[in-house]
């Protein structure tokens, strides 16, 4: 059984700028070295992605697998359609203005079909989820603020 993991950062941008470099899934492979592609194959009536079919290739794990997102004002959330490896993924980002930057909360439930991710499921959730708020904040805190294609 998955559990949740959640970790934090504040971001030195508006929310509004967190908030472009998130619904950008298309970009992700630019700034999460794990990706190698994102194509957007839905989008919602705002024209944010909707469902996206992501490539992953971690060294020792890949898999190919489709995300459905529902988006608010302030965040988003996923959940897995279909993978390979992946049985569980969920999660999502709640965004906070905080002074004049962004808090940032990322949640991640993940279950990967490999036996070695068992055993150090804690490490992997929180090593995922810390990297991804830290490439986030690099990408957003970096000069072109995370628009540059």
């Amino acid at each position: 059984m998955s559990r949740l993991t959640t970790s934090s950062i504040v971001i030195d941008a508006p929310l509004e700028a967190v908030y472009r470099v998130i619904v950008d899934v298309g970009s992700y492979p630019e700034w999460i070295s794990q990706l190698k592609s994102a194509e957007v194959l839905q989008s919602d009536e705002q024209g944010r992605p909707s469902q996206v079919r992501f490539s992953i290739d971690a060294g020792m794990f890949s898999d190919d697998l489709v995300v459905a997102y529902t988006w608010s004002d302030t965040g988003a959330q996923w959940q897995l359609v279909s993978g390979t490896k992946v049985r569980e993924q969920t999660g999502g980002y709640r965004l906070a203005a905080d002074g004049t930057g962004t808090s940032v909360e990322y949640d991640l439930r993940l279950d990967v079909d490999m036996p070695m991710f068992s055993l150090f499921r804690g490490q992997a959730e929180r090593m995922l989820t810390d990297a991804a708020l830290t490439s986030l904040k690099q990408r957003v805190e970096s000069p072109n603020g995370g628009t540059a294609h």
